[in-house]
């Protein structure tokens, strides 16, 4: 907040450029969903916790056991990575008259028939076992699905206006009874 104290007026300025960008952030950035998705997908998590001389050491808590070998775990990180990034999320499936989208169904089942086949050929080599075969297509199809929705009929630029605002107003203020101190103008 403003104040103008020489004409006597309030001027009130809003912008919130921190809130803003950290609005924007959480949008844009896919990470944290990636994050979850890995965690399921390697059957444990990393934490940090500091030693005894104050450096900070990162150990693994295991709660499962790892749905894929590393090469299985890099290949589905590529599959997901190129489609959820900072860059796809700004995208936009354009929407019908009749409210479906076309270009995203399109996508979903392109999408879908290449998870499936790239996952299905290298089942061994990448050493899924076939009982899990099934949940690994469809996790990350529907955590791909989760971010892409947001783009039909371009929604999520559209929500940016929402997040980023910058307000301003002015208050006039007329001088009103006795003052006993004032400047000469």
């Amino acid at each position: 907040m403003a104040e103008d104290v020489e004409r006597g007026d309030l001027r009130h300025v809003e912008s919130r450029p921190y809130l803003d960008y950290n609005s924007l952030h959480l949008r844009l950035n896919p990470e944290p969903l990636l994050d979850e998705f890995l965690k399921w997908l390697y059957g444990a998590e990393t934490e940090y916790k500091t030693d005894e001389i104050g450096n900070i050491v990162p150990y693994k808590i295991k709660f499962g056991l790892p749905k894929a070998n590393m090469l299985g775990i890099q290949a589905i990180k590529g599959i997901i990575n190129t489609q959820i990034n900072p860059q796809t999320v700004q995208g936009n499936f354009p929407m019908s008259e009749k409210g479906y989208s076309h270009a995203y169904e399109d996508y979903m089942c392109r999408l879908q028939g290449h998870i499936v086949g790239e996952i299905g050929v290298n089942l061994d080599r990448y050493g899924i076992d076939e009982m899990d075969y099934e949940a690994i297509v469809m996790n990350i199809s529907n955590t791909i699905r989760v971010v892409m929705t947001r783009l039909v009929a371009n929604k999520e630029r559209d929500s940016y206006s929402q997040s980023v605002t910058h307000t301003e107003s002015n208050v006039s203020k007329e001088k009103q009874g006795f003052q006993l101190f004032h400047k000469n103008q």
